[in-house]
């Protein structure tokens, strides 16, 4: 079953597609308060139509496993863009880093900075 085959609200299923839904397993994952955010509903309607999304993924079962079980945790480009635009950033000094960096250096990530171009500055 398709995002598209679900028995709900033919404004919700535009709006599914429209928000980056296109599957049924990036529609598992989402949690109510993201989903109801991402289709501006409530989240009563958001629970609802992932109850619906379970059991069209749940009746699924004949035709192969789960996709929410294999996919636990799997995120839609909306949402990791949403992340990245809504995490911390440390300020380097440096307007133009900041730039070249997104804003900053990024808390809670590895950044590396390579500066063998700029050695000689720094041999005393």
């Amino acid at each position: 079953m398709e995002i598209a085959d679900l028995p709900i609200a033919t404004s919700h299923r535009a709006n599914l597609l429209a928000a980056g839904y296109s599957s049924l397993a990036a529609l598992s994952a989402a949690s109510p308060p993201r989903l109801a955010r991402d289709l501006s509903i409530e989240v009563h309607e958001a629970e609802e139509i992932l109850k619906v999304a379970v059991g069209a993924n749940k009746s699924k079962g004949a035709d192969g496993p789960s996709t929410s079980s294999v996919l636990k945790g799997v995120q839609n480009a909306w949402d990791m863009l949403s992340d990245e635009q809504s995490r911390r950033h440390i300020n380097t000094g440096s307007a133009d880093l900041n730039n070249i960096l997104g804003g900053g250096i990024h808390c809670k990530e590895v950044t590396e900075i390579d500066i063998d171009c700029y050695a000689h500055l720094f041999l005393i």
